[in-house]
């Protein structure tokens, strides 16, 4: 894995936005994380393993992965103060049930449209189901904003 410092911090944000703009028009596909399909939480566990913040095979859900990180926001303010480039948005109502990756303070990228029962590209293509772009707040439960890129500074 890769340590995020002060020096990286910023080069693996940039690059896991790249990395996760490859992925636009992707079909979703419930359960998977690659070429031919993925969910929502597929789509950032696949970014932030390639960029080198997390292990090969990590793969929580949306709800775990709002836990997982430093939380720099919460719905009682403008989501567009705080969210910034490679952090994850988390949406839901009470808990988290989808997460999107932020390209920068006013949209996002995210497989959504599909479900569950989405699983073949033929579904997914019914369903108008892919991977996306769309404003931060195409959706208006958002939770949290939580940041895989948080440095944690050593105590003196």
């Amino acid at each position: 894995m890769v340590e995020v410092t002060h020096s990286n911090e910023w080069y693996l944000r940039d690059l896991a936005v790249w990395y996760g703009k490859q992925f636009l028009r992707v079909p979703y596909e419930w359960g998977d994380e690659d070429h031919t399909g993925m969910d929502c939480s597929g789509l950032i566990s696949e970014v932030l393993v390639a960029v080198g913040v997390k292990p090969h095979g990590w793969r929580p859900t949306s709800t775990r992965m709002s836990k997982d990180f430093k939380k720099v926001w919460d719905s009682h303010m403008d989501i567009r103060l705080w969210a910034d480039s490679g952090m994850v948005v988390c949406y839901g109502t009470g808990i988290v049930t989808h997460v999107a990756l932020a390209i920068s303070r006013s949209h996002v990228i995210t497989a959504s449209g599909g479900g569950s029962e989405t699983d073949t590209p033929e579904e997914a293509d019914t369903e108008n189901a892919f991977v996306k772009l769309r404003p931060i707040n195409y959706r208006k439960d958002a939770i949290c904003v939580v940041d895989p890129f948080y440095i944690k500074e050593a105590i003196t």
